[in-house]
């Protein structure tokens, strides 16, 4: 096993596709971490979604993403089998390719429900938040109430009664817990798609990519990501 991959890394798997599948957006990823390493395998945790747990099929690959200490590798995987100790499961997963250093470019999105303001601004007022990173106060009142459904450390989609385009900027402001600290964040993001809401025709889904976002506040939102993840799995073990 390559001396990268250590015990309690954290590790992100998306299956593979098949070229049929290659545009499928709703392919999902999990989230996990290494728990024991042998010369050729490693196990971790099984992955939780939804609140559930997913067992991964043998046999399956996966497109897994190491976070390591030296940053992000990714290597595919294969699912050789699958086990329960006392109360916790755990999938054994051998690469089958080369580790090899990741650069992301995209993040896993985390089922949720946060409320949320939106508001849609121009070019101009853009250049001016991220000059003042503040926002006036008399725009206070554009803002719409709506709904953050999943989270990433590249995006968020938002559930709204308001009408969005593709290329649209809006700012979102929305709290989250990280630690023991509540964060009131404010975002530039960009509309990217558009849709009407499976489960509500009055309401839309908007998919919005974060845009000119610090550094700092990316970190927020994974960690808070990471922190809810954990939460689950500790829930599930009991």
């Amino acid at each position: 096993m390559d001396n990268l991959i250590s015990v309690g890394i954290k590790i992100e798997l998306k299956q593979t596709l098949n070229r049929n599948e290659a545009q499928n957006e709703n392919a999902r990823n999990y989230v996990s971490q290494v728990l024991d390493i042998s010369d050729i395998t490693f196990q971790a945790a099984m992955p939780i979604y939804g609140g559930h747990l997913v067992p991964l099929e043998v046999g399956a690959k996966y497109d897994v993403i190491f976070k390591t200490e030296k940053g992000l590798y990714k290597a595919v995987c294969e699912v050789v089998g699958r086990s329960k100790i006392e109360k916790i499961y755990l999938v054994e997963l051998k690469p089958i390719s080369k580790l090899e250093k990741f650069q992301r470019r995209e993040y896993f999105r985390f089922n949720t429900n946060i409320d949320a303001s939106i508001c849609l601004i121009s070019e101009n007022e853009m250049k001016n938040f991220i000059q003042l990173l503040t926002f006036p106060e008399e725009y206070k009142n554009k803002k719409k109430t709506a709904a953050i459904i999943d989270i990433s450390g590249g995006g968020v989609k938002i559930v709204s009664n308001e009408l969005y385009k593709k290329n649209d900027i809006v700012l979102i402001e929305f709290n989250v817990m990280v630690g023991s600290i509540f964060k009131n964040l404010n975002v530039l993001g960009r509309v990217i798609a558009s849709t009407t809401s499976d489960n509500r025709l009055d309401l839309r889904e908007h998919r919005i990519e974060y845009n000119k976002i610090p550094k700092e506040i990316r970190e927020l939102i994974v960690k808070y990501i990471f922190d809810e993840q954990k939460k689950i799995l500790q829930k599930e073990r009991g």
